[in-house]
């Protein structure tokens, strides 16, 4: 005779099922296939079971869904535990989305970006856990941990998915009231949304639960919490921190968790050796009651614990002792890199350490592979110090983060990445997936007290004397000194033939870019921005330490300078003399705005200036603090300015000493100050005020500037033809 439908299904389950033992133990050891439906964000133990879950290597976890309320928010947070975690490999669902509120665990999660995340999201969670549920071979442990509305739903779409699968969850009340007596009150995990539990329940799997009849006993104390919140575990790390920056975590004692209802749930769906379970006929009533009834469903209940100490220190192993993830280091790889057969190579194939990965790097450098990936991990790359070679292509892919290890840096010269007398290095991000440039991070603010030594000079990336540089598409930030340094090598030999392109020196303590020494330099399309710290505090510093150093042919090409504590552009030869190398430094279509000090400033040598050529053509500075222009020891045959096409906006607007130009002499008796020639610059000016202060302290004079500027003030413009008695009234 043909089975019906009916028996159909229930072969199917038996069938199924049958490899399992007990409910939980699967054959022959196989880690069991499972699911989480979580509400995780407002009570704290939903990251507990999850941090327990992802510490169990019994339980083979395919799918996260985030569950009731404001599901995306959820979703940012399981990302970031992921991340955090090394698990990325893990997809994550968004289920369906019931409200707006904010996370009790916000703080925690911050500005967490989930478009920068690398591992799989799925827009529909409902979608995909049905997926998930018909991928699997045999039957797959759905552990839901609060409110169902994605189960319904699923439900209604296919409802086949109840004969591939059993549930385990945390829900109902039984006999015992929230403190152990009187008449139980309705579960939030069941009143919240009652009409989708009923649901569940009305699916012919099997369910096991634990009630809050035995689950709200579960509250780690005394040394079983200890060992959780001093552990340096990663899954320890991430409950501990989420924990004390929990919204209610006022409400709980210092030495102990809240309750962690959903770790039984967790546990359930590996063993029941530590639960009573017993079967009650449950229905669930429109209020969420989970009532005894004969007409219910018979549902596997766990009403108490065989032993409590056992299943504490289960779960406190799970989160303290349990085997991190493989990171993917791939031995015979390097092997072939080492032995010449291969050309480009991966860092991860050395290894990666989420709390210190200095070793595989460094490794991976010293290959001395042709092309160097730094490849995108579950959490950013953390180093001490760095040294770089030549003949090296180091590119970091979309979104990687190369960190300074924390407690590091402590010597007041430690870089990040130092290259010292290298040839042909490139060091550039990989956006070619429109992703988020590389990103290089020192700890800026550790470094400005104890017990750090107080120090310019922890740069982010530091070139001395090489040759053939390519620093590209990368994000520099919160050094302890500059973004990129290029100093002189051992020799005195000059860094020759740099391009710097798309790099944003971003918050670092000195300067965005700090050239000491440099001969065919070009830096375009850079953003040099929010430097503060020490002095100089400028976007980018031209300032050479000896008179042998060399800024020839340097080239800035359409680069940003804002918001620095400093001047936007500063060049400062005043170690170089006479007998220097000429200098020769061009600012293109560069901008500066709104820099506390000047937008460009160039101050020469007051007792032997040196020579050459500043030129700055299709400039704007706009809402600078000083001067546009301001110019300090420069003689008429010193180094000659050439300013072109340019706009000067609204410049030291509340300065009461800068104007918008400024010029000072020297002291030295018989120089006049000059070598000024201003061809088209526009000073927008609405102060009545000389836009020019040429300071003459020891009267030597002014010769050689020259020029028209177009003066726009209050509306009106007018031409100013630079002649000498017009600078006479200039002068101060």
């Amino acid at each position: 005779m043909p089975m019906s439908r009916f028996q159909c299904s229930i072969r199917f389950v038996f069938l199924a099922t049958f490899g399992y033992c007990l409910f939980g133990t699967p054959a022959q050891g196989a880690p069991i296939p499972v699911i989480l439906d979580t509400d995780i964000g407002d009570d704290i133990d939903d990251t507990w079971a999850l941090a327990m879950l992802l510490g169990m290597p019994e339980l083979d976890l395919k799918l996260i869904v985030t569950d009731y309320g404001n599901t995306p928010e959820r979703t940012r947070l399981v990302a970031k535990i992921l991340q955090r975690a090394g698990r990325t490999d893990i997809p994550i669902g968004t289920g369906i989305k019931t409200g707006d509120e904010p996370l009790a665990q916000r703080r925690w999660v911050g500005d967490f970006d989930l478009a920068a995340y690398p591992g799989k999201i799925h827009t529909d969670g409902v979608a995909a856990l049905i997926e998930a549920i018909d991928s699997q071979p045999a039957m797959i442990t759905l552990i839901t941990i609060g409110p169902v509305p994605n189960i319904k739903e699923a439900l209604r779409r296919n409802p086949r998915i109840a004969e591939k699968a059993r549930i385990v969850c945390t829900g109902g009340r039984i006999y015992k009231g929230f403190e152990n007596g009187g008449k139980p009150t309705a579960d939030w995990n069941v009143r919240a949304d009652a009409a989708s539990w009923q649901a569940m329940v009305a699916a012919p799997w099997t369910i096991t639960t634990s009630p809050l009849d035995a689950s709200e006993e579960l509250v780690l104390r005394g040394k079983s919490y200890a060992t959780v919140a001093e552990s340096q575990h990663p899954l320890a790390r991430i409950v501990i921190e989420n924990y004390n920056l929990w919204t209610h975590r006022k409400g709980y004692p210092k030495d102990a968790s809240s309750i962690l209802f959903d770790t039984a749930a967790v546990y359930l769906a590996h063993s029941e050796e530590y639960a009573r379970i017993e079967t009650r006929s449950l229905i669930v009533n429109d209020q969420g009651h989970t009532l005894i009834s004969p007409n219910g469903k018979n549902i596997r209940c766990q009403l108490e614990w065989k032993d409590r100490q056992a299943f504490d220190a289960f779960l406190v192993q799970t989160l303290t002792a349990s085997p991190r993830p493989e990171r993917g280091a791939k031995p015979e790889l390097v092997q072939e890199v080492l032995a010449s057969k291969r050309q480009e190579a991966r860092v991860s194939w050395w290894g990666f350490d989420p709390s210190d990965s200095t070793a595989y790097l460094q490794k991976a450098i010293d290959s001395k592979v042709k092309r160097l990936i730094l490849d995108r991990q579950a959490s950013p790359w953390i180093t001490r110090p760095l040294t770089g070679v030549s003949n090296q292509e180091i590119v970091f892919e979309a979104g990687v983060e190369l960190v300074a290890m924390e407690g590091a840096f402590l010597a007041k010269s430690d870089c990040l990445l130092s290259f010292r007398e290298c040839d042909n290095v490139v060091l550039r991000g990989d956006r070619s997936d429109a992703g988020k440039s590389g990103l290089i991070r020192m700890r800026k603010q550790d470094y400005q007290s104890a017990p750090y030594e107080k120090s310019e000079w922890r740069h982010g990336v530091v070139f001395l004397g090489c040759r053939n540089v390519l620093v590209q598409d990368v994000t520099i930030e919160k050094t302890g000194g500059d973004g990129i340094y290029l100093g002189a090598g051992s020799n005195k030999t000059p860094n020759r033939k740099v391009t710097i392109r798309r790099v944003d020196c971003n918050a670092n303590h000195r300067q965005g870019i700090s050239v000491i020494t440099a001969e065919d330099l070009l830096i375009e399309e850079c953003r040099l921005r929010n430097t503060d710290g020490t002095d100089p505090k400028a976007g980018i510093d031209f300032e050479p330490n000896v008179p042998t150093d060399s800024l020839v042919n340097c080239v800035l090409r359409r680069c940003v300078a804002e918001s620095n504590a400093g001047t936007g552009f500063q060049i400062c030869p005043q170690f170089l003399t006479s007998q220097s190398k000429p200098i020769s430094i061009h600012l293109e279509e560069c901008v500066s705005r709104g820099n506390r000090q000047h937008a460009i400033h160039l101050c020469g040598n007051p007792k032997d200036p040196p020579v050459g050529q500043l030129r700055i053509t299709k400039f704007l500075a706009e809402k600078d603090g000083m001067a546009g222009l301001s110019v300090q020891f420069n003689p008429y045959d010193g180094v000659r300015i050439d300013l072109e096409d340019s706009t000067f906006r609204d410049c030291a607007a509340a300065e009461s000493f800068f104007p918008p130009l400024y010029v000072q002499g020297l002291d030295t008796p018989g120089r006049p100050a000059g070598n000024l020639h201003l061809k088209k610059l526009t000073v927008k000016d609405d102060r009545d005020r000389p836009i020019l202060k040429i300071r003459d302290r020891k009267g030597n004079g002014i010769k050689d500037i020259t020029g028209e500027i177009i003066l726009e003030r209050n509306g009106h413009s007018k031409s100013i033809v630079i002649d000498h008695a017009w600078l006479e009234r200039m002068c101060e």
